[in-house]
């Protein structure tokens, strides 16, 4: 996990406990756990899909499959004739 995501985690736990202290007590015990592990994961999640979308352009992919449609279609014929 990186330095910075660590920073940011801590921020949000922190801003957290602060919304949290407005509620009374026993609505505290029910959503905290709830409300860090849909956040953490939104986060981390959104952090996954942009080094994904990073790495992985449409256009790369689009190439790939292209380079890919020839050597199907040159083994469709065979399966076919067996």
């Amino acid at each position: 996990m990186p330095q910075r995501l660590k920073e940011l985690v801590q921020l949000l736990l922190l801003a957290l406990d602060k919304w949290k202290s407005q509620f009374p007590p026993q609505l505290k015990v029910v959503t905290h756990d709830f409300y860090v592990l849909s956040i953490l994961n939104y986060y981390l999640v959104g952090f996954s899909a942009n080094r994904y979308r990073r790495s992985y352009s449409c256009s790369d992919r689009r190439s790939a499959y292209q380079s890919a449609l020839p050597r199907r279609q040159r083994g469709r014929p065979r399966t076919s004739t067996s």
